[in-house]
């Protein structure tokens, strides 16, 4: 039986949560970015549809080499 007093196995419990809430982070972001057009920018006129440009990984690598300055700024 498992009760908060119990020790064997807290470990691997706080590992399957750290895991768990990795996995959310990671698909919360990709989410994130898909749905951005959807919720529009300050800046630029009303558009149902915007073009996605990509993912949010390859931004934020690219986003990372240009402050390092391994790529140009587009």
């Amino acid at each position: 039986m498992l009760t908060a007093n119990d020790r064997r196995g807290a470990k691997m419990r706080g590992r399957i949560l750290g895991l768990w809430i990795l996995l959310y982070a990671f698909v919360g972001s990709q989410l994130a970015w898909t749905l951005r057009p959807f919720f529009g920018a300050p800046g630029l006129p009303f558009e149902l549809f915007r073009g996605l440009g990509g993912n949010f990984y390859t931004n934020i690598f690219a986003s990372l080499g240009e402050l390092l300055g391994f790529f140009t700024v587009r």
